[in-house]
Formats: C-alpha cells, sequence, structure tokens
C-alpha cells in the first residue's frame, strides 16, 4: 500500500483491521445464507443481501466524512454485526438441531422427479 503513497496506507492499514474483524460476523452470515440456500429460501437470502447492502452504504455516508475511509470500515463492521447477530439464534438452532432426518429430507428432494431435466 505504500506505493500508493504514505496517507493511502496509513488509511488503508485502519481499513484492513476493520474489515479482518468484520470477517468474524460475516462467517456467521454466510453459514446463514448457506442453510437457506439448502432450504430453498431465497427469499430470505435476497432479505439478509439487502440488509447488508442497505447498512454499509447508509452507514459509510453517514460516517465517511468524519473518519474518512476509516468510516467505511466501521460501517462495514457494525452491520456485518447487526445482522450476524440476527441470524445467529437461527443458525444455532440448526447446527444443535438434533433431527438426523433433515439432511435426508434434503437429498429426497433434490432427487425428486420435479428437479430432473427431462429426458426427451
Amino acid at each position: 500500500l505504500a506505493v500508493l503513497g504514505r496517507g493511502y496506507a496509513g488509511e488503508a492499514a485502519s481499513l484492513l483491521r476493520l474489515v479482518a474483524i468484520g470477517l468474524v460476523f460475516r462467517t456467521v452470515i454466510v453459514l446463514h445464507i448457506t442453510i437457506l440456500r439448502l432450504r430453498r429460501r431465497i427469499g430470505r437470502v435476497i432479505v439478509v443481501q439487502a440488509s447488508l447492502c442497505a447498512g454499509v452504504l447508509g452507514l459509510s455516508g453517514l460516517l465517511i466524512g468524519p473518519l474518512g475511509l476509516t468510516g467505511v470500515g466501521v460501517a462495514y463492521v457494525v452491520s456485518q454485526g447487526i445482522v450476524a447477530i440476527c441470524v445467529l439464534p437461527s443458525v444455532v438452532k440448526v447446527l444443535t438441531s438434533s433431527r438426523p432426518d433433515e439432511p435426508q429430507a434434503l437429498t429426497e428432494r433434490a432427487k425428486s422427479p420435479r428437479s430432473r431435466p427431462n429426458p426427451a
């Protein structure tokens, strides 16, 4: 980053630290989105992604003036954190579920004739 200038490198280093913190929250969100996709709940995937987008863009607009590039990182961490906290109960419920038949039900649904292409 020093190639782009000293000021840029200083600002970008703070941003990279904040993004690294946000990745902890992002892990929970990606796991939740994966579960939703497996269950074919695409509408909920869209809601989660739209919430992240609105949070990051909205907070970035508010924070970029007073904090500069670091404000975008703060917006990212806060948005990821809020969404992760909202979806965490659902993820924990799935991970602690004692229903062993659920993966089999997903497999059976995938094998259903409706999901197979016509051999014609």
